[in-house]
C-alpha cells in the first residue's frame, strides 16, 4: 500500500456513504489491513470520545495488531468475529472531525528522525498493546492518555519519526502506572470492605 497520510485516510473514511454502522472489518481494510501505523490512528481516534462500553470494541483490534507487530514485527490479520464488531458511523465521525486539525498538525511537523525507536517494530507492538490494555478498562482521564499515545505511535510509525514514538511510549507508561495504581486502590476498598 502507498503511503498516505493518515488525516487523508481518515477523511476519506470519514466520508463515506453507508449504513449507521461501521465495522471494524471496513476500517482494517481501508487501512490496507496490515499497515500497524495507520490501525493505531484510524482505530485509536475513536478512542478520544469517552464512551461507556465502547472502548473494548477497538481496545481488541490494537491489541491484536499491536501483538502481532511484538511478535513478528508486522500485524497479523484480523479474525472474523473481531472485524464484524461494529462502531456507530456518527461516533467515528464526530471522532474525525474532533482529532482531524492536531492529526495534521502533527503530521506537518512529525519526520523521520530518531532512527533508533523508529526502527523498533517489535517495541511499538510492546507499547502499543499497553495502550490497548490501558484503553479496555473504563477509567476516566487514563483511557485518554492511552488514545492519544495510541494515534501518536501510529503517526509516528508512519513518518517513521522516533521522538513521536518515545512520547508515545512516555504514555503508556504514564497510563499504566496511572491503571495499576487505581486497580490497586480499588481492590485495597474491597478487601477492607470484605474484612471489616
Amino acid at each position: 500500500m502507498p503511503h498516505v497520510p493518515a488525516s487523508d485516510l481518515l477523511l476519506d473514511l470519514r466520508n463515506r456513504e453507508g449504513g449507521d454502522k461501521l465495522t471494524v472489518g471496513e476500517i482494517a481494510d481501508a487501512t490496507g489491513g496490515r499497515i500497524p501505523g495507520l490501525v493505531f490512528v484510524v482505530l485509536g481516534l475513536p478512542e478520544t470520545i469517552p464512551m461507556v462500553g465502547f472502548s473494548a470494541i477497538l481496545a481488541a483490534p490494537i491489541f491484536l495488531a499491536a501483538l502481532g507487530l511484538a511478535l513478528r514485527g508486522q500485524a497479523g490479520p484480523l479474525p472474523r468475529w473481531l472485524r464484524r464488531k461494529k462502531i456507530k458511523r456518527a461516533l467515528f465521525r464526530r471522532a474525525v472531525d474532533r482529532g482531524l486539525p492536531w492529526i495534521r498538525r502533527l503530521e506537518r511537523v512529525a519526520k523521520p528522525r530518531w532512527p533508533g525507536p523508529a526502527a523498533a517494530h517489535r517495541l511499538h507492538g510492546l507499547v502499543g498493546m499497553l495502550l490497548a490494555i490501558v484503553l479496555a478498562v473504563p477509567i476516566p482521564g487514563l483511557n485518554i492518555v492511552a488514545a492519544f499515545g495510541t494515534v501518536g505511535l501510529g503517526i509516528g510509525i508512519i513518518q517513521r519519526d522516533g521522538k513521536l514514538i518515545a512520547w508515545a511510549v512516555v504514555a503508556a507508561i504514564v497510563a499504566s502506572v496511572g491503571m495499576a495504581a487505581v486497580l490497586s486502590g480499588l481492590w485495597a476498598i474491597l478487601r477492607s470492605g470484605f474484612s471489616g
